[in-house]
């Protein structure tokens, strides 16, 4: 590793600190100590750990409290946090309490094998997350060069703009998993959907044309990319949010908007960044004006975003979460049926009906 391991141990006991510390003596990283939950909540704050080794009872803040500050400050929310408890009451309050939950949890007196296995496994997910972000980081410098190069030719700035949504997409599928196959499933949607529209309202042939379905058909697999601003464990929470929680994840809409705006400050109001940056905001905005995050209604939410509400909602009720088990079809089917109108534009639920199998097919042959 080019950088030593930080492991950041909060613990108002001097003597714990003192095992956990030996425990850890023939590791590569380095130990950082705090006292009490305000010290801590500073020293991760000021170092950004790789690691939070808490202790939940404690003078003052407890456990539980400084973990809530840690998940929702958008700085830490990404570190992991370990529980460091003698209390077996604490797996109930862990669940009953709507406070965040920690990443792993180790009993007093401490087991030195179950210690180094939780810290040996972060210590290999810190070094995939940071070759991963070197790869990131190439892409980022190619799509420069791409850019410079573009200058004087159009077609270099078509291999620019592919090469954006690449990145882009594969940001958004290297913060949550569960996105790979799905953001490529929902480009397949938008094109069905698209050009059925056409079919049956003759009307939007000045708005659906050629280019613009190859634009949607892109800018599609942009419509979660805000996800990459919320934490790690907020975005792969295992049970329902808190009402907090929810607010947080619904900023991913907005955030979505400002990354894709950047981007059209260097392509251009024309490039499908333009229509990718309208999903990402209003794919979760309802026909009858209950979504968020501008309450729109009907013909006031983009096309691009009304078509793409639907092949989201499909192909997310279809797939199994940690959260959740995956639904039949008919089930989803059933779901659209019933909220035509409220939730999805009518034109786009007729356009799914007329296609309804070969979203069916499309989900089957790339779903696990």
């Amino acid at each position: 590793m080019d950088e030593q391991f930080l492991v950041l141990l909060i613990d108002d006991n001097p003597i714990n600190a003192q095992v956990l510390e030996g425990y850890m003596a023939g590791l590569p990283v380095k130990i950082i100590t705090a006292r009490n939950g305000l010290e801590g909540l500073n020293l991760a704050r000021k170092h950004l750990p790789d690691v939070i080794l808490l202790d939940v009872l404690m003078p003052g803040l407890n456990g539980f409290e400084v973990c809530d500050e840690i998940r929702f400050n958008p700085i830490t929310g990404n570190i992991p946090v370990i529980f460091v408890t003698s209390s077996e009451e604490i797996k109930k309050d862990i669940l009953s309490q709507p406070h965040s939950l920690p990443d792993g949890l180790l009993f007093k007196p401490i087991n030195k094998t179950d210690l180094l296995i939780h810290i040996r496994s972060l210590m290999r997910l810190s070094a995939t997350r940071s070759k991963m972000q070197q790869e990131i980081d190439y892409l980022q410098n190619y799509c420069r060069r791409l850019e410079t190069t573009a200058s004087s030719s159009l077609e270099g700035l078509s291999k620019t703009e592919e090469m954006s949504i690449l990145l882009l997409a594969n940001l958004a599928e290297a913060r949550d998993p569960s996105t790979g196959e799905h953001i490529h499933r929902i480009s397949k949607y938008a094109r069905l959907l698209s050009e059925q529209l056409l079919r049956i309202s003759p009307d939007l042939q000045q708005y659906i044309t050629d280019s613009y379905i190859d634009s949607l058909v892109m800018a599609a697999q942009l419509h979660d990319i805000g996800k990459v601003g919320i934490p790690d464990n907020i975005l792969n929470k295992p049970g329902r949010y808190t009402s907090k929680e929810m607010q947080i994840m619904k900023e991913h809409v907005i955030i979505g908007g400002r990354i894709l705006n950047s981007a059209i400050s260097l392509y251009g109001e024309k490039s499908f960044l333009s229509m990718g940056m309208k999903i990402a905001m209003y794919h979760h905005e309802r026909y009858d004006g209950t979504g968020y995050c501008e309450g729109l209604t009907a013909q006031s939410i983009p096309l691009c975003a009304r078509i793409i509400a639907l092949a989201d909602v499909y192909d997310a009720m279809r797939s199994k979460r940690i959260y959740k088990q995956a639904m039949s079809h008919d089930d989803v089917r059933k779901y659209i049926a019933d909220d035509k109108g409220k939730y999805f534009d009518p034109l786009v639920v007729e356009s799914f009906f007329n296609f309804e199998d070969e979203f069916k097919n499309i989900f089957d042959q790339t779903s696990v």
